[in-house]
């Protein structure tokens, strides 16, 4: 690994990031700049003595309030503080938390809230600030979709040749377990510059049901003389590349929430993948269920994925009893949450992000950090009237509901999703308002109206 041009690619995307802020619109700048550093960054993180790991989200995340900073210092009047950055906030303080009380030190805890604060809060924070009017969340929509189309062309690219993009230009796989992992069906799962072929198939998996959205509600226009039929044709093309049974019930199933949901009107529908989440979570720790009647069903589907599935469970097994040790808090950081044999190594894989943070944080953050996830689709379910035709929201609001539940059996925050995170959550307040305004003075009218008529 060329350590050398790795550090320059991440430090120089810094400044790079912030000049998008002088070239364009604010809510386009915030919006290339995530998709971008996510999407082409190189899959490492590079360590600075005295600081926080620097990797591709850090990178993004400091060049973007350093744009926002330098050239749109205005936008920053546009931050608000409500019960979802309460929500995070915590979060960050039982992260400092869990370093002190684990005996790491106040140090290691200030780095790794900091470095929580960077992955979460200032793409969600910036979402909240800049996409607040239907026509941003339909721009940014549109770049989430531009961008998830390229992206296509060079999945279909490894799908055929192997996944070798990363290595070309980077000198490095990004995947810890080697490439012939890749190879499925006499073809090649493509990573492009993810960490994981199940993260670039979770990528498509959301993306495609934003297109596919977008374009049956008339809101996907041609970009840069692309038809809107081959920007939804290439991320469905990147989806099915990808070779994964997850993604692809991901994809099939928000595509089928939309469904329901504009056809029945039925918007709780959109919690359904979340009280999956915490129903899962809830009886795992608990032992009510040991996932076995999953796996069957996944049986039906496909041995080999019920094999792998099958295999995730019992290592969380290990690893649940491993957390319970110290429930509340966690055991912290450097690979605490592990288990390891008598010679040093890990026993087991850990793959899902709940079972991550039940034992690095313990049951405080995991608990803090999924109702901060989760708090858009708590409160659209809250919202009478209809988001004034948004497909975009929509379907945000459904990405949103389905990486909820994939968050149980993966570990992929796209800190993407996480900014259109925060411009839901910067609609759905506003929506609430204006019910409550609207009410409160229908109150007051009738309240006149009857008094008069005495």
């Amino acid at each position: 690994m060329d350590q050398s041009f790795t550090f320059l690619v991440l430090i120089g995307w810094v400044p790079a990031c912030a000049v998008l802020f002088a070239l364009m619109s604010p809510v386009r700048a915030v919006s290339v700049a995530f998709s971008f550093g996510w999407l082409f960054l190189p899959v490492a993180r590079v360590s600075i003595s005295g600081l926080p790991d620097i990797d591709k989200v850090m990178s993004t995340s400091l060049g973007v309030f350093c744009g926002i900073a330098l050239f749109q210092p205005a936008l920053l009047a546009r931050l608000r503080f409500g019960w979802a950055e309460i929500l995070l906030l915590f979060f960050a303080i039982s992260v400092y938390v869990t370093s002190v009380v684990n005996g790491l030190g106040s140090w290691d805890g200030m780095s790794a809230t900091f470095s929580q604060v960077l992955n979460y809060g200032v793409p969600f924070v910036f979402g909240r600030a800049l996409l607040n009017t239907p026509r941003d969340r339909w721009e940014a929509g549109r770049v989430f979709v531009g961008f998830a189309a390229i992206y296509a062309i060079l999945a279909v690219w490894e799908w055929r040749m192997s996944p070798q993009l990363h290595a070309s230009l980077y000198g490095f796989y990004p995947q810890e377990r080697g490439f012939m992992i890749a190879a499925r069906w006499g073809f090649y799962r493509p990573i492009l510059f993810f960490s994981a072929n199940l993260a670039l198939g979770t990528f498509f998996a959301w993306t495609t049901v934003l297109a596919w959205w977008m374009y049956l509600r008339k809101q996907l226009t041609p970009m840069f003389g692309v038809p809107a039929e081959v920007l939804v044709a290439l991320p469905t093309l990147g989806l099915l590349t990808s070779m994964s049974l997850g993604p692809w019930i991901l994809a099939i199933g928000g595509l089928g929430i939309l469904w329901v949901w504009s056809r029945t009107g039925a918007r709780w529908i959109v919690v359904l993948p979340a009280c999956f989440a915490f129903a899962w979570m809830s009886a795992r720790y608990t032992g009510v269920t040991q996932g076995d009647w999953l796996t069957r069903n996944v049986e039906v589907l496909s041995e080999e994925r019920a094999a792998s599935l099958q295999y995730r469970i019992d290592a969380e097994e290990l690893l649940l009893e491993h957390a319970k040790e110290r429930p509340i808090f966690g055991w912290g950081g450097w690979g605490r949450n592990r288990v390891y044999d008598e010679q040093g190594e890990s026993v087991t894989a850990v793959d899902g992000l709940w079972i991550i943070y039940v034992g690095i944080y313990g049951l405080s953050g995991l608990t803090l950090f999924f109702l901060w996830w989760c708090y858009p689709l708590l409160i659209s379910a809250r919202v009478r009237a209809p988001f004034e035709g948004e497909a975009v929201v929509m379907a945000l609001l459904v990405a949103v509901a389905i990486q909820s539940c994939n968050l149980v059996f993966n570990a992929f925050v796209s800190p993407v999703l996480t900014l259109a995170c925060g411009g839901l959550v910067t609609n759905l307040t506003a929506a609430l308002q204006r019910e409550r305004f609207v009410s409160a003075h229908r109150t007051v009218f009738a309240g006149y109206a009857a008094g008069g008529t005495t």
